[in-house]
């Protein structure tokens, strides 16, 4: 007879039991460690939830209610994805039988919904997909999708013509530096791009970045690229997914560095970076404008550095 699963609530006390298992999960990832969600727990009610077998830790589900209806779960509203982190070695049955005993376990606390930004695949162990089949099987629908462009690191890269030409020219007039004390500058530049290129704002305070780093600065890096006199020109703001993944969180650059080609140089070396770091993936993150739409020119400039169209997708279900 098969084991029963039995989920428990994620307590305050578990975080590092909660973070030693993401750290050696299939699909672990720094952005489901509570290094990451705890910078923000106050914003949130947590609902997540420890699951097991035979008292064997075999998964954990980051989620929250949501602050607009707090009978619906949101895997994870403070997150880019979260939802269900597992052991390495579960079949595609455990994993169904697991989000079977979520959905039981949520509507018997009294909720109607849930939503899982699902955690992309280019970050599970072997890439693959038996969650987002168990998901499925569990009449989970999808809800949304944004298109990531992720560059493959494990073949050769393939820049364009003209990015080549702008990351050759960027060289001449650029020192590029991997240095967290130059965030208060590069944040500057992050946020005058963000805010007159896009109408918006960072996601993150600065001193938001700061506490993440001091939290967990394996996980999050700054690059920049200086010009001669020393002036942040571009910043790139990294976070570290998991040993096999890297993310580039925020891009920004001056209109001298755009002129300069500083963020191509710096965007080039960095990639050139995890490459012999022997990393598999670098994540640009996804082009989409809240209404959905795709910012073509956006995606266009991520694709020129070699990068491929990777589809973000949230699903929902009632229980």
């Amino acid at each position: 007879m098969n084991p029963p699963i039995k989920i428990l609530q994620y307590q305050d006390g578990q975080t590092q039991i909660w973070d030693d298992f993401v750290q050696v999960a299939h699909n672990g990832n720094y952005l489901c460690s509570r290094r990451f969600l705890n910078y923000h727990k106050d914003r949130f009610r947590d609902a997540s939830l420890m699951i097991y077998k035979e008292d064997v830790l075999i998964g954990v589900f980051s989620a929250a209610m949501s602050t607009d209806d707090p009978s619906h779960i949101i895997a994870h509203p403070g997150s880019t994805f979260g939802g269900l982190i597992y052991r390495n070695g579960l079949n595609v049955t455990s994993l169904t039988q697991i989000y079977k005993a979520i959905k039981i376990w949520y509507k018997n606390k009294g909720l109607t919904r849930i939503s899982i930004r699902h955690i992309p695949n280019f970050l599970d162990l072997d890439g693959s997909e038996d969650d987002l089949y168990a998901l499925l099987r569990n009449d989970f629908d999808l809800l949304r999708s944004d298109l990531n462009a992720v560059l493959d690191l494990k073949v050769p890269l393939k820049f364009t013509k003209g990015r080549k030409a702008d990351i050759k020219r960027g060289n001449k007039h650029t020192d590029i530096t991997n240095d967290f004390s130059y965030l208060s500058a590069a944040y500057a530049v992050i946020y005058n791009n963000i805010s007159t290129r896009h109408a918006a704002e960072p996601v993150h305070a600065l001193n938001e970045l700061k506490e993440l780093y001091d939290s967990a600065n394996d996980n999050v890096e700054l690059w920049t690229a200086l010009n001669p006199k020393g002036v942040v020109e571009a910043a790139v703001i990294l976070f570290v997914y998991n040993q096999i993944s890297v993310h580039t969180q925020y891009i920004g650059s001056t209109e001298v560095g755009r002129k300069s080609a500083a963020l191509d140089s710096l965007i080039a070396s960095l990639i050139q970076n995890y490459v012999d770091l022997g990393y598999n993936h670098l994540s640009f993150g996804i082009s989409n404008n809240r209404d959905g739409s795709l910012n073509e020119g956006l995606y266009r400039y991520k694709r020129s550095f070699g990068a491929k169209g990777k589809v973000m997708k949230v699903f929902s279900t009632v229980v």
